[in-house]
């Protein structure tokens, strides 16, 4: 199982957040691709593949198909409770928008005024940081434009772990019933257990900003 985690983890750190201007659904902005281009370089033909068509050759490599799931958990700046109730599903709508601008799909969201949790499947093109980077620069600039009278930030890290196919009803289960989860358990608790059974080492030093 890959894990990833952006703040305070070991294996992987994730980059601070740009500003960035938001776009989303309520603006309708144009699907953006921040993926860096690649060019293909054929290998030669091996010995004794001249008899192939050439269209054989391009058939074979035309399709790439994947199901890249991950849990994806981040808070907000210092655990603040900034997620209130007249901005929480304008929030969770915005970041469907952009997720769907980069090519990926949210298929569930959910989370707690500090923090929220996401099951998003990505396309092969595009990298989890990249994807992390639009999702918090473009929704917090959104919020603060939105709702003037409060200032909004994402933590600077996040926690991301891999899903299987078999395990998805049981990750939307999860973030759906935040609030039963919660019940007497903080963020904070709840990431601890999270990196712990993902075998994900940390130093609590690093872990909160």
């Amino acid at each position: 199982m890959s894990i990833f985690f952006g703040s305070g983890c070991q294996r992987i750190l994730a980059p601070k957040e740009p500003h960035r201007i938001a776009r989303g659904w309520r603006q309708g902005a144009q699907r953006r691709d921040v993926s860096p281009g690649y060019k293909i370089l054929k290998n030669p033909r091996p010995e004794g593949a001249e008899s192939l068509p050439r269209e054989h050759d391009e058939q074979s490599m035309a399709s790439t198909l994947t199901n890249l799931l991950f849990h994806i958990v981040f808070s907000t700046k210092s655990r603040l409770p900034l997620i209130t109730g007249d901005i929480q599903e304008d929030l969770y709508r915005y970041i469907g928008g952009i997720l769907r601008n980069q090519g990926g799909k949210l298929l569930e969201i959910g989370g707690m005024p500090d923090h929220v949790h996401l099951l998003v499947r990505l396309p092969a093109r595009e990298s989890l940081s990249n994807l992390l980077r639009a999702i918090k620069s473009d929704s917090s600039g959104w919020i603060n434009r939105e709702w003037r009278d409060q200032r909004f930030a994402w933590q600077s890290g996040y926690g991301a772990f891999t899903v299987s196919q078999s395990q998805v009803d049981r990750v939307r289960h999860y973030i759906r019933t935040q609030e039963e989860h919660h019940r007497g358990r903080s963020f904070e608790d709840e990431l601890r257990v999270l990196l712990q059974h993902h075998e994900v080492e940390f130093d609590e030093r690093y872990l909160w900003d």
